[in-house]
């Protein structure tokens, strides 16, 4: 009989231990619920690539008299902050930026494609972008978290280009250079992001990797806080 009673206080000692353990756990979201993260990525699924390609076009019609070369891609970056609202539902701010550049260098003989090894110019192109953003979590256990996501927002598009007197081609050396540097009106266009899939692994201090399409990359990774 005392066999019995202890072993049924036991079970119910562990079964209210597992039980504190267990709403302790399913409380955790409340105990951190201010997320901060930076990531990185290639490149943007931007649908507006579009203005840029008109542009583009446009540009090159404007120096059909140079060669573009030495395109780069500047990368794509995001900063984000992010409260929890609900267990499921994160709400917060959004920024991104992605960039690119390229050189201009004039054409010697435009039927043989000949280019001079003096530097024309450089062009930059500027994507910066500020959204609203919603994270919609569908598991959240141990160190694992999954979500999706939704952004909108505004955008910048902004060109500039700064002209040189003379840079030889693939070296430093100036033969001096002008100030005379043109920039473009901002324009001003709606922005949005879809996160298909998301997750993060970690508490306190998290890594994180996500798919997007829009303005974020189209797949990048990073860091993050919870406090």
């Amino acid at each position: 009989m005392k066999r019995n009673i202890s072993t049924i206080l036991l079970i119910m000692i562990s079964a209210g231990m597992f039980a504190q353990d267990y709403n302790q756990q399913a409380e955790d979201w409340k105990l951190h619920r201010n997320e901060i993260a930076i990531s990185a990525g290639p490149l943007a699924l931007n649908p507006y690539y579009l203005v840029t390609w008109i542009i583009n076009v446009a540009d090159a019609i404007g120096h059909n008299n140079y060669q573009s070369m030495n395109s780069a891609l500047y990368g794509n970056y995001s900063f984000g902050y992010h409260y929890q609202t609900l267990k499921w539902l994160n709400v917060g701010l959004k920024a991104t930026y992605e960039g690119q550049g390229k050189d201009y260098y004039e054409y010697i003989d435009k039927e043989t494609k000949t280019v001079s090894d003096v530097k024309h110019s450089h062009v930059n192109v500027h994507w910066a972008s500020l959204m609203g953003s919603v994270q919609f979590t569908y598991y959240n256990k141990g160190l694992w978290k999954l979500y999706s996501g939704v952004d909108l927002g505004v955008l910048m598009y902004l060109s500039e280009e700064k002209f040189y007197t003379g840079e030889k081609a693939g070296t430093t050396e100036l033969r001096g250079r002008t100030t005379d540097n043109g920039k473009s009106i901002p324009v001003f266009l709606p922005a949005f992001d879809l996160t298909p899939f998301g997750f993060t692994v970690g508490k306190q201090v998290y890594g994180l990797a996500e798919l997007n399409v829009g303005l974020d990359s189209f797949f990048k990774v990073g860091i993050g806080a919870r406090f």
